[in-house]
């Protein structure tokens, strides 16, 4: 996760375990956080000023040669 401070407020950028370390919860987030993960997405929190204020779902699209770089790892060995 990250910390930072944004005009002196602390902020934090992190999973659900961050959040919970950092003794903040998410309240009525869940739902939408799950619903980005079941999407495929990496789901991340954002909380300033002590309070969980956000959720971010971050994705990426396949490439259509994928496979083929993947494969060609696999024929080399890694």
């Amino acid at each position: 996760g990250v910390r930072a401070l944004v005009d002196g407020s602390p902020v934090v950028l992190g999973n659900l375990a961050l959040m919970r370390a950092q003794g903040l919860a998410p309240d009525g987030m869940e739902p939408e956080a799950d619903r980005m993960a079941r999407d495929g997405k990496t789901t991340l929190y954002v909380a300033s000023g002590g309070r969980v204020v956000g959720v971010i779902g971050v994705g990426d699209t396949l490439k259509p040669e994928a496979w083929e770089v993947v494969s060609r790892f696999h024929s080399l060995g890694l």
